[in-house]
């Protein structure tokens, strides 16, 4: 065993559990109450921990759910302004950085412990998709990957980000996405590296074609 898949230490393990124990209680409860009804004293107790754990956890109810999202925005955001080659090409480079992110993050942990946070990001999701809430607070979050997008590729076909190719552009690869994600979740057949690379051919047929749109039309 390498050392990047040495089993986590006894306080990770802890660490991982409570985060863990919080967000299950915080999801199941949105499940039955939404996501009002799913207050931070209803959490804790459904967790079996202090409030001011939860708080100590987490900032907010927000976070609780979307934990991970701001850094995983500021990564694309960064790949999307000074990552190499085209739109497509810095998207495809990030989905393999956050690929490894992955790996690596999973690496020291048992089947059982994967397969928890599977199941636990699958109850997170369907927690979200329930509540209008929290489905508009996602629909905020991610919208807001938009102006990347069409930075980038506006800057690489010669457009204005306000345009229609770049504004498609990034309509388009936020659909691609959500479809992604929506299909990852336990439950749903696993996409493998061949569906990725189609979402991406596709993406690159698309921006091509705009980009010839866009150059006749400026021409």
């Amino acid at each position: 065993m390498s050392h990047a898949e040495a089993p986590l230490g006894l306080r990770e393990r802890k660490h991982r559990r409570t985060k863990a124990a919080i967000q299950r209680a915080a999801a199941e409860l949105t499940l039955e109450t939404g996501f009002q009804g799913a207050t931070i004293s209803r959490i804790a107790a459904r967790a079996e921990i202090s409030p001011r754990t939860v708080s100590g956890y987490f900032a907010g109810k927000d976070e609780i759910f979307f934990t991970d999202v701001p850094d995983l925005m500021g990564r694309f955001s960064a790949f999307m302004a000074d990552g190499q080659g085209g739109a497509v090409d810095r998207i495809e480079q990030w989905i393999a950085g956050e690929a490894d992110r992955v790996r690596a993050d999973k690496a020291g942990l048992d089947e059982a412990e994967r397969a928890q946070e599977g199941e636990l990001r699958g109850l997170i999701h369907r927690a979200i998709v329930s509540d209008p809430e929290l489905r508009a607070k996602e629909a905020q979050l991610f919208e807001s990957l938009g102006a990347g997008l069409a930075a980038a590729f506006a800057a690489e076909a010669g457009l204005a980000p306000t345009d229609f190719g770049p504004q498609l552009f990034a309509a388009t690869t936020l659909g691609a996405f959500g479809e992604i994600r929506a299909r990852s979740m336990p439950g749903q057949e696993e996409l493998g590296l061949d569906d990725i690379r189609v979402a991406l051919d596709f993406l690159r047929a698309g921006a091509a074609t705009l980009t010839a749109k866009g150059g006749a039309k400026a021409s």
